[in-house]
């Protein structure tokens, strides 16, 4: 299952905000951020990697054994607040 969240009003081209994967034959839920380069990655967690980009800044999330920490991995509910 993948979610893409997108902005991009009537006369804009759409600028892709935020990407979630989730993986059932890996069982993992991938949750990226933004769009650029990952210079490196660090678990900071047990089961919990993240992806930085060049300017030091958070890329991308990857949760293993998503099943195990997410209640429902293959249901999402987002909320944009204006």
């Amino acid at each position: 299952m993948m979610i893409l969240i997108k902005y991009g009003g009537p006369c804009q081209p759409c600028i892709l905000i935020m990407k979630i994967i989730y993986d059932p034959k890996s069982d993992s839920l991938t949750i990226t951020l933004r769009s650029v380069r990952i210079k490196e990655s660090d678990e900071v967690r047990p089961g919990v990697i993240a992806d930085f980009g060049y300017d030091g800044g958070l890329v991308r999330l990857e949760i293993l054994q998503a099943s195990k920490v997410v209640q429902n991995a293959r249901e999402i509910q987002f909320a944009i607040n204006a």
